[in-house]
């Protein structure tokens, strides 16, 4: 399947969605970003959603397990698949993880979640699907992880993906 994008330059960072996605205008305070999808055949509407924090540079591992710990605590259901650092071509080191966890409407949902600290910041972008879902959506979810960068180490080229 090839997916054309659309980038997103939100504060200091770039946010890539599949073309198409609906960018979310009524955000609470203090939430940056976030865009949807066409409701799949099951009503759901994967979601990618960035969150900010503000995280001291010898506070990241603290904030990234305050995290962990944050998500098992409030989130219904939760189970963490997978989590692990990855560093990229640019030196920035990301934690990835993936889980599962139920919604408030009774969803249950999988979510990749990439997160970095820069500057004093902290990002988080998560990307959801419904678990039923997820085979035929983890490339792109994958594709929006491996897309979220700084904008000054982005790519610019009309990228598309198979």
């Amino acid at each position: 399947m090839k997916t054309a994008w659309d980038d997103h330059a939100v504060v200091d960072v770039l946010v890539s969605v599949p073309r198409g996605w609906e960018v979310v205008s009524d955000l609470p305070d203090g939430l940056p970003f976030a865009a949807r999808g066409a409701p799949t055949e099951h009503g759901f509407r994967p979601n990618v959603v960035l969150t900010l924090d503000e995280v001291a540079d010898d506070e990241v591992a603290d904030w990234e397990q305050s995290s962990d710990v944050l998500m098992s605590e409030t989130m219904r259901d939760h189970l963490l698949i997978d989590r692990g650092h990855v560093e990229r071509a640019d030196g920035t080191t990301f934690l990835q993880r993936t889980g599962q966890h139920v919604t408030d409407e009774g969803w249950i949902v999988t979510f990749d979640q990439w997160t970095f600290a820069r500057g004093g910041t902290g990002y988080t972008l998560t990307a959801t699907v419904t678990s039923v879902d997820f085979d035929e959506w983890a490339d792109v979810l994958a594709e929006i992880g491996h897309r979220f960068a700084d904008p000054t180490d982005a790519p610019t080229d009309g990228r598309e993906s198979t």
